[in-house]
């Protein structure tokens, strides 16, 4: 009985746990470092936000001239303030709720009947603000893949308040229709 006794004793020696004093140093450590990590964590969501909107805006100017050059019309691509509405529709709003790419017959940067929608972008609903240098809702791409007005473009891009101005960028529309991604400091 006795060695029962001994290796019950034995065993209760060796089981840890952790006291107080350690968890809540613990715990605070971890405050201090989620502290210091949370703002640095929100500008890069910021960031990452903004490049994805430029790089989806950039993707549907690709589209348009591309498709303008295939099918040898005239393309565009228009601010619209509802992607999924039933009936897609172009307005005169900023580019953030989204954009719409459709082949333009008339070249007035409207979708009217008989044209055709290629494409609809749901844009940057998770940045600050789009807004196209000029106050221009739409962009025309001739046959030949060329702006139809014969200006380069560009759009600013910037993030949500209370965010670095890193995170900032700007697309860039060129006469021949290519198209780039800086940051502002870099220039179009």
């Amino acid at each position: 009985m006795s060695s029962c006794i001994t290796s019950a004793t034995r065993i209760g020696r060796h089981v840890r746990g952790v006291t107080l004093v350690e968890l809540l140093v613990t715990v605070a450590v971890a405050a201090i470092l989620a502290m210091i990590a949370v703002p640095a964590m929100q500008d890069t969501l910021a960031t990452r936000a903004v490049s994805s909107s430029a790089d989806d805006l950039a993707a549907a100017l690709r589209q348009a001239r591309s498709e303008a050059l295939k099918r040898g019309m005239p393309v565009s691509v228009c601010a619209t303030s509802d992607p999924n509405a039933a009936s897609a529709a172009c307005a005169t709003v900023p580019w953030t709720s989204g954009w719409l790419v459709f082949t333009d017959q008339d070249a007035n940067g409207d979708l009217g009947t008989g044209e055709q929608l290629v494409h609809v972008f749901s844009g940057g609903r998770s940045v600050g603000s789009i807004s196209e240098a000029d106050d221009n809702a739409f962009v025309t791409f001739a046959a030949n893949g060329l702006l139809k007005d014969g200006t380069h473009r560009q759009w600013a891009l910037d993030p949500k308040s209370g965010t670095t101005d890193a995170a900032k960028r700007v697309v860039c529309l060129n006469l021949a229709g290519r198209v780039k991604v800086v940051k502002p400091e870099d220039g179009c």
